[in-house]
């Protein structure tokens, strides 16, 4: 299981040091987008990576998926063939806009899809009525 504050101190460390130690970009992973109209649907690939491995956040109208697809090989010495997975932190980010139901965002992982329904605010009309006045 990860220590997510350990985890935190590494992010902050890549974000803050990245252009001077030249790491690759950090890794995307591949997203679907909808809405209904009832909610957004966000889908992201993450084949290989444990649901303790993996956060989602929402603040501020943006919706970010983040964590860390280990290697779990543990073989040192390998020599490599094709190199086509990425392994170690990912990240994405997600504009959604802040007219959604925070408190009701829900998200699962099912066989390497991560799927994270946003439910939308809904606003009912309502005629206001105008009290007694002058």
């Amino acid at each position: 299981m990860i220590d997510w504050k350990e985890f935190d101190e590494i992010w902050s460390f890549l974000v803050e040091y990245k252009p001077r130690l030249e790491f690759a970009e950090i890794y995307k992973p591949p997203v679907n987008v909808f809405e209904t109209d009832e909610k957004y649907v966000i889908q992201v690939a993450l084949p290989g990576v444990e649901k303790q491995d993996v956060r989602v956040e929402y603040r501020d109208g943006v919706l970010k998926v983040y964590g860390i697809r280990k290697d779990y090989c543990e073989e040192n010495q390998r020599k490599f063939h094709v190199v086509e997975i990425t392994y170690g932190p990912f990240e994405r980010k997600i504009f959604i806009g802040e007219q959604v139901d925070v408190e009701k965002i829900e998200s699962q992982l099912k066989n390497g899809l991560l799927i994270i329904d946003v439910p939308k605010k809904v606003y009912k009309f309502r005629e206001i009525e105008i009290e007694k006045g002058e």
